[in-house]
């Protein structure tokens, strides 16, 4: 009987996020997904060339309202709870959409905006998902291109799902990440463009 239920859990959860397929780019995303026999989740490292300059991209991603460069269809719910300019961190609150029968998830996130390094990271402070850290890289490529790494490891605290299947669907989700910045780069270069006239 647990067998059975174990299996339909998966089943459905697999299905309920395998229902959007992703449109061919001329740019392309590496994805690759490394699991360590010692850890249960995998590290997920996507990376994607962006056709703007860093600064434009680090400004699309840091400013405020940025969130919607990040964020998948599946944040629910997102607010600031805290920012600490000194320090350059910032306490956040996301509501994680989760297909049925799972219920929702949450977290807060601790996140630290480095401008030297050009890196934005974050780890889990608290929630009902179990483990989320992870960063974003920005890397000159030219004076007009720019490598965007992003990297996670994320473990959701789902309970009757395999884990081969969390780790297949998080490589599959993770270049709408890319996607999305790209989007709020070109939007920003247009933005620019415009002002200069």
């Amino acid at each position: 009987m647990k067998n059975i239920k174990h299996i339909c859990f998966s089943l459905f959860f697999l299905i309920s996020l395998l229902n959007s397929t992703f449109a061919k780019e001329k740019l392309p995303i590496t994805t690759t997904l490394t699991v360590h026999k010692s850890e249960k989740y995998g590290i997920l490292t996507v990376s994607g060339i962006i056709k703007a300059p860093k600064r434009i991209i680090w400004e699309a991603l840091t400013a405020q309202g940025s969130e919607s460069c990040t964020h998948t269809k599946d944040i629910l719910a997102y607010d600031i709870i805290k920012i600490d300019k000194k320090s350059k961190t910032i306490e956040a609150y996301y509501l994680i959409d989760f297909p049925w029968p799972f219920k929702d998830r949450w977290q807060v996130l601790h996140i630290k905006i480095n401008k030297k390094t050009d890196k934005i990271s974050w780890k889990l402070k608290m929630g009902t998902i179990k483990r989320n850290t992870g960063y974003y890289h920005l890397e000159k490529i030219d004076k007009y291109s720019t490598r965007v790494n992003y990297k996670v490891e994320f473990d959701p605290g789902v309970k009757y799902v395999p884990r081969w299947i969390i780790n297949y669907i998080a490589k599959l989700q993770a270049p709408k990440i890319i996607k999305n910045i790209r989007k709020c780069a070109k939007k920003k270069v247009s933005q620019i463009q415009a002002c200069n006239f």
